[in-house]
């Protein structure tokens, strides 16, 4: 309660408030609102009768008692509040844990400039009295109790937002998929998302695609630009985006329908910078799918402002930008979009800088994108000088770390390095190797010393990727190349064990 007393003495231009009670304990909790307030009239409604009687009893008594000016104070139950003719002129609304969520909800004929209130979540989420209150209100601040007693608050502001959620899609020969991915992204039915198509100079029926769709969906906005590839398309859609929050879909790719309403339901219940969930590896010539198990666990899914655990995600957690919503007000503070000059991975920098820059998270713990893999043409099957790119990718990220003048973010940034290289030399093909491991080193030497680098791997991946960098570092290529055949050798014997087992099972159980 103290939190949403700070809020009312905040703003003192609320003249008028209605407040909808049912437990006296409610009444002697905002009594400090009349002394620190300038109001001017006080309505107090309730479904009980004996409770009103006290707050009238109890404001008789202050203003005997005070020499603080009591404001009018008007009391009425439900009923009688239902039958008024006369709209009242209300600047905010405030409502109690145990008010009825009915009750709330006649709240919205007044029209408040403020809507204040806790609610428990077995009677009502906070989601769904905001969408009915955002329309004709500009600051809404809701507790939601849960059974824990934990509580989620929604601090909203309408400010010059009309739209809550832009996603962006880059359009670029995916006709085959594109009807697909349409079709799941707009199942939720609000009128506060907008889906921006940017149309990358597609020469295929993509952008016909997209038209047939906007005449059934206002919602549907489409650009055209020359190409300029996937990073140019997403930064044209950032610059579009309207919305307070915003997000990537990349529309080979679909989406579980509910996915950006509870990404967005929870970056909302706590303005947080950054809101992900889980994906799936959707392999396109099986159809199977498998679910990737990635920085879901806890503090990420109660939601976190702890700075150490957010940059641990630089490294810890995989490059799917698609897969969460992003804050447009942090990603234009810090200065964060996608660099033009790369043609690939451009997903990469802009996963660093935004977990380098988040001052909040919440991970939503469900798998709900499904990432399509084996379609010709993608960035993750290169296997040649394309992934000479990387090099690209970190003269960036080391201008943009540097420039934040902190140590660790420069080592969690060296662990990136370490990460994606070694990824890189375990696809790229032979004749393109030993130009990849010179450029590496080099790459490798700028952040981090030989040893501070061991150091970091050792305390943060473990020994995993120590004996592979020390080879690479020392000029001993050729003892990597056989530790890494032996190592493939081995996974492949485990994964032909493990598939003879689930057989076995198989035939057990029909």
């Amino acid at each position: 309660m103290q939190a949403i007393i700070n809020y009312i003495n905040k703003y003192k231009e609320i003249k008028s408030i209605l407040i909808l009670l049912e437990h006296d304990k409610t009444f002697e909790e905002i009594v400090p609102i009349f002394f620190s307030h300038q109001f001017t009239k006080v309505y107090f409604y309730s479904s009980k009768l004996e409770l009103l009687c006290n707050v009238k009893k109890q404001c008789r008594n202050l203003e005997k008692n005070s020499e603080a000016k009591i404001p009018e104070i008007i009391t009425g139950t439900y009923e009688y509040m239902k039958g008024m003719q006369k709209e009242l002129e209300i600047d905010a609304v405030f409502f109690d844990s145990s008010v009825y969520f009915q009750a709330i909800q006649s709240l919205i004929k007044y029209k408040p400039k403020w809507v204040l209130g806790r609610i428990w979540e077995t009677e009502a989420d906070n989601f769904s009295i905001w969408e009915q209150f955002r329309v004709c209100s500009e600051f809404i601040f809701l507790q939601n109790i849960k059974k824990n007693n934990a509580i989620r608050i929604i601090d909203w502001e309408k400010k010059e937002y009309e739209i809550e959620l832009s996603i962006v899609f880059p359009v670029y020969k995916v006709e085959e998929y594109l009807k697909k991915c349409i079709e799941t992204v707009t199942v939720w039915d609000v009128p506060y998302i907008e889906f921006i198509f940017v149309d990358d100079g597609s020469p295929d029926n993509s952008v016909e695609i997209i038209k047939e769709y906007q005449k059934r969906d206002s919602r549907i906005k489409l650009i055209h630009k020359k190409n300029g590839g996937c990073a140019s398309a997403r930064k044209k859609g950032m610059e579009e985006a309207k919305g307070r929050y915003i997000g990537f879909v990349d529309p080979d790719d679909f989406i579980n329908p509910l996915m950006y309403k509870k990404l967005f339901y929870a970056a909302l219940s706590g303005k947080y910078d950054i809101s992900y969930c889980g994906y799936n590896k959707y392999y396109e010539s099986s159809g199977q799918v498998e679910k990737v198990s990635d920085a879901l666990g806890y503090p990420y899914f109660e939601g976190t402002c702890d700075e150490k655990v957010i940059r641990a995600l630089i490294y810890g957690a995989r490059v799917a930008i698609w897969r969460g919503i992003y804050r447009k007000e942090f990603l234009k503070k810090n200065k964060i979009s996608f660099y033009e000059d790369l043609k690939r991975f451009d997903d990469l920098p802009f996963k660093v800088e935004t977990f380098a820059k988040a001052k909040s998270v919440i991970a939503v713990p469900e798998y709900m994108y499904y990432y399509r893999l084996e379609r010709p043409g993608q960035d993750v099957a290169c296997d040649d000088e394309r992934l000479y790119v990387h090099f690209d990718i970190f003269k960036h990220l080391d201008r943009f770390m540097k420039a934040t003048k902190n140590q660790q973010l420069l080592d969690y940034l060296q662990i990136v390095k370490v990460q994606t290289h070694f990824y890189a030399l375990e696809k790229i093909q032979k004749k393109f190797r030993k130009k990849y491991i010179r450029q590496m080193r080099i790459d490798l030497k700028r952040n981090a010393s030989f040893l501070r680098t061991i150091l970091i791997l050792y305390r943060y991946l473990g020994k995993e990727f120590i004996f592979p960098y020390s080879m690479i570092r020392l000029h001993m290529p050729g003892i990597y190349w056989n530790w890494l055949k032996r190592k493939e050798k081995k996974n492949l014997k485990e994964g032909k064990k493990r598939s003879r087992k689930l057989e076995m099972l198989k035939k057990m159980y029909k």
